[in-house]
């Protein structure tokens, strides 16, 4: 199985009186996001499913991403918010998929640990993630955490590039 992780687009600023969950992207961040998405696209990342946190600018995220993709509709999924752990995200979602590829769009440094918790099962390591960076990750045939191999790891300056017209 290869597993996607991607960090949402740029978000409006948390703003006194405003959930944090309910921050939408910005215009700025829309826009970069369609560069970002081309880029995944020329990557050839075929997800068969995406699982989205529920949070606005997650959820926006994925939907673009699904669209360029020519891919299912994003699901919303709670295990891809604080405060939950890779290992939540490993037994009760992950390693239940029958996808061959499935894309996680969600937010630092859940992502970051993830990506730590497959490639290590836990080690002290962690990937820092820019707003729209992403990564993929093949997780071996007999799965479980740290038998990951990091097929790339790219941030969202790079995935605009590879998507130019």
């Amino acid at each position: 199985m290869i597993v996607y992780g991607m960090r949402h687009a740029i978000a409006a600023p948390a703003e006194p009186g405003t959930r944090d969950a309910d921050r939408a992207l910005t215009p700025e961040g829309a826009r970069k996001l369609a560069g970002i998405a081309r880029g995944l696209r020329a990557l050839g990342v075929e997800p068969g499913k995406i699982w989205t946190s529920p949070y606005t600018r997650a959820a926006q995220t994925a939907a673009a991403v699904a669209r360029a993709l020519d891919a299912d509709e994003p699901l919303p999924e709670e295990l891809l918010t604080p405060p939950h752990t890779p290992a939540e995200v490993w037994e009760k979602l992950l390693a239940k998929s029958e996808a061959a590829e499935v894309l996680l769009v969600g937010h630092e440094p859940q992502l970051g640990m993830l990506a730590a918790f497959l490639l290590t099962a836990g080690a002290p390591c962690a990937l820092a993630l820019k707003r729209g960076a992403a990564w993929a990750i093949e997780v071996a045939p007999k799965p479980g955490p740290g038998s990951g191999v990091l097929l790339w790891l790219l941030q969202p300056r790079h995935l605009r590039s590879l998507g130019a017209e």
